[in-house]
């Protein structure tokens, strides 16, 4: 098929060549004439462009020259994105055009000057030719440490001859698909994903105020901001102000207020500021009262429907308070992601944030920067209170979340603000404020009230909240078996040393055979708190679960694998305390690997395609992304290894699902909590158990066991599809690759100043 291309948006015909094209503007695209159906091509296309200079520091000069988008119908997400590098002179690859594709746009890079380009060949593949295509490709460029092509192809007619080509393409497709990547130079280092997701142009500018009418009219609400000064740098101060100055969205009011500061240098900058807008209002304080008090006093001046929190010597992008007013509408608190910027102007550690995640709000301020509050909700609970400074702002959140209600605290997912990394900041170094730690753990102290433990958790400036125990309800642990006496006296045995005081332990046997692990079970069941349930017949891990829940006395109920040993004896308390707080339906485990890499610590819905292991395979110390590893919080979903639900939850949605007989149950089971009894979950790095993960089942490899998961996973898809890309504890902005908390080549939305249909 060969489709002609017409150019979509920012590109001007350069010369009376029809193949000839200048590059207008920030976003240029061309659509295709044809669409093919979906399946497997070959693609090619004899595009030439010319470069610009670099952009930023640190940013290539061409980020991912050009590309191919897959786009479902307007207005929607584009569905796939894949870069089309020059190899030998020619720019070609294999691709996939997924279901739904309705349009395909060719996209070209902003730094090019022009572009030569004539048309887009497709050539249709039989899946097994891609994949010899894919494999050679890989193989020949030895990428991923593979140099054999042979033994690439023998893989897949050996999966094919079991039923298993479909994993065995994708395995070699993901290879394929990261070595384009590489080609083409489209990487994912910060400086070309900002360029590609996080910078806006004039054309940009224009769509967003566009797009900002359309959605309020002529009655856009007042942002104020609140800007507390004290012995600026006056580079980073006029910086700081110019950005707000620099908004698409106009109705703005930047409150500045003077600490007192020494030196004449911060009142000529501030009086110069005041003078050349009328939207910048200016007060001078008589004597230094610290950043509370002057930030009250910006709190003063301020006469907006909602106020914001800057920093002296920090930015705000462009798009900034564009995109908190366009999510604005039935929010009392909105946030938005931020990075660092240097004293070069590099920009780096973007931090992509969760939804609203209370218990990641105690371990630490993970909100930050840039929040914006209704100014109603601020009146009602009061300013910010001195005696916190240092952690004014995590005071005011606590006391504002705990004001408002869940739906009503808004993530606005775009890197809004620029936090500046210089000396003595704590944007450039955690330690450099050690004050702020003790406010933070006064604002929490007060804001939990008595019972509650407030500590230091493993990473700086984040903290351990524990809540108390507020009885000891029975807990059932139900252990599924066949066989495997070692592994499961090991487990049995670890689980004395439990101090939790009040559980019983349910082993399913589903029939054992072995005579050791009979005569173990015999002498395991006493009939009361240990006890073995017959559970005969093929595997089914949901049934097992099922039948031990219908035998079971406890108000809570462990699933537990047999191949686990408990590490932390306050595992069980742990996880009991989060289980009791409101509206918390699941708790998970940190499970590690014997060799103390992490197994599980919470499961990101979506990664890989359905869902995976977060932070897997890092090391049992580390903190992980912005130390999430360190403190307890809600994630999208937790392993059945080790699960801790409510009884009445789960007979309440029926237990687990039997036609997902060994895979992907326990994922189905916390959307239903999640979804259908509308309760969270939760993941605590303080129950800490080893995995000595499947040991116990045999490796899914034979035709049958394939077609078996094969279905499972179609069930979960077609169930939970939408779900499955929509993990509430998981930025659209980072990667459901392989990789868990690295930022997504493409992310999973459109910003308002990109055209939808474009």
């Amino acid at each position: 098929m060969r489709a002609s291309l017409t150019a979509v948006r920012d590109l001007a015909v350069a010369s009376s060549s029809s193949s000839s094209w200048k590059v207008t503007g920030g976003r240029p695209l061309f659509e295709l004439s044809d669409t093919p159906e979906p399946g497997w091509y070959f693609v090619r296309t004899d595009l030439e462009g010319a470069t610009t200079l670099k952009p930023e520091p640190g940013a290539p000069a061409v980020a991912s020259p050009i590309a191919l988008r897959f786009l479902p119908e307007r207005g929607s997400v584009p569905l796939a994105r894949r870069p089309v590098p020059e190899v030998a002179g020619r720019r070609g690859r294999v691709v996939h055009v997924p279901e739904g594709t309705r349009r395909i746009h060719l996209e070209v890079s902003p730094w090019l000057d022009s572009v030569t380009v004539s048309h887009v060949e497709l050539r249709k593949l039989p899946s097994m030719v891609a994949a010899s295509m894919m494999s050679a490709d890989v193989a020949a460029s030895g990428f991923a440490g593979s140099t054999d092509r042979d033994v690439l192809i023998d893989d897949l007619r050996s999966a094919q001859a079991k039923g298993g080509v479909r994993d065995a393409l994708q395995q070699v497709a993901v290879a394929y698909e990261h070595l384009q990547h590489r080609r083409a130079g489209d990487s994912v280092d910060y400086a070309s994903w900002r360029v590609r997701n996080a910078v806006i142009f004039d054309d940009d500018a224009d769509r967003l105020r566009a797009r900002v009418t359309a959605h309020f009219g002529d009655t856009t609400p007042l942002i104020s901001i609140v800007m507390p000064v004290y012995e600026p740098n006056d580079r980073w101060l006029q910086a700081a102000i110019e950005s707000v100055r620099a908004q698409v969205y106009e109705n703005w009011q930047l409150c500045i207020v003077d600490d007192a500061s020494p030196g004449a240098t911060a009142r000529r900058v501030l009086e110069q500021a005041a003078a050349s807008d009328d939207r910048i209002v200016v007060h001078f304080r008589r004597a230094n009262g610290h950043i509370a008090a002057a930030t009250n006093d910006g709190l003063g001046l301020a006469a907006g429907r909602f106020v914001g929190f800057m920093d002296h010597d920090d930015e705000l992008a462009p798009f900034a308070l564009a995109v908190v007013a366009l999510a604005s509408d039935e929010a009392d608190i909105l946030y938005t992601d931020e990075d660092k910027v240097d004293s070069t102007g590099r920009h780096f550690d973007p931090h992509c944030k969760p939804s609203w995640n209370p218990e990641l709000l105690l371990g630490q301020n993970y909100m930050s920067h840039l929040t914006v509050m209704r100014r109603s909700l601020i009146d009602q609970i009061g300013d910010l209170r001195e005696g916190f400074d240092g952690s004014q702002d995590h005071d005011l959140l606590l006391r504002a979340t705990a004001a408002t209600t869940a739906d009503r605290i808004v993530h606005v997912p775009y890197i809004a603000y620029h936090w500046r990394a210089i000396a003595g900041s704590t944007a450039q170094a955690a330690d450099e404020k050690s004050y702020t730690e003790d406010a933070s753990k006064a604002a929490l102290r007060d804001r939990l009230g008595d019972g509650w433990k407030v500590g230091d958790a493993a990473a700086p400036t984040a903290y351990r909240c524990t809540p108390p125990l507020l009885d000891f309800p029975l807990v059932s642990i139900i252990i599924p078996t066949r066989d495997s006496v070692d592994l499961l006296r090991q487990c049995t045995e670890s689980l004395a040393r439990t101090t939790y005081p009040a559980f019983e332990i349910i082993v399913v046997d589903n029939d054992s055979t072995d005579p050791q692990t009979l005569e173990w079970l015999e002498a395991f069941d006493n009939g009361h708190d240990h006890r073995v349930v017959r559970h005969p017949g093929v595997f089914n891990f949901s049934a097992v679960n099922n039948a031990a829940a219908r035998t079971a006395n406890g108000e809570l109920l462990c699933l537990l694998n047999n191949d686990t040993e408990v590490i932390e004896p306050e595992w069980l308390s742990e996880m009991v305390r989060w289980i009791q707080q409101p509206d918390v339906g699941i708790v998970g485990a940190k499970l590690l690997y014997p060799n103390d890499t992490i197994q599980h610590a919470g499961v990101v819905l979506g990664l890989g395609g359905l869902a995976g292991h977060g932070h897997h395979q890092l090391g049992r110390d580390e903190y992980g992304y912005f130390s999430r590893l360190t403190m307890t919080h809600e994630v999208g979903a937790v392993t059945g290894a080790c699960l801790l639900t409510r009884r009445d939850t789960w007979s309440e949605l029926g237990g687990l699902d039997e036609e997902l007989a060994v895979a992907f149950n326990d994922i189905d089971y916390c959307l239903r909590v999640r979804h259908v009894a509308e309760q969270r979950i939760l993941w605590t790095p303080h129950a800490l158990l080893y995995h000595h993960e499947s040991v116990s089942r045999g490796a899914e490899d034979d035709p049958v066991k394939v077609a078996r998961f094969n279905a499972e996973v179609d069930t979960v898809i077609e169930r939970w599809g939408e779900q499955l890309a929509e993990d509430p504890a998981y930025s659209p902005n980072l990667s459901l690759d392989a990789d868990s908390f690295t930022l997504a080549r493409a992310p999973r939305l459109v910003p308002p100043w990109q055209d939808l249909d474009g």
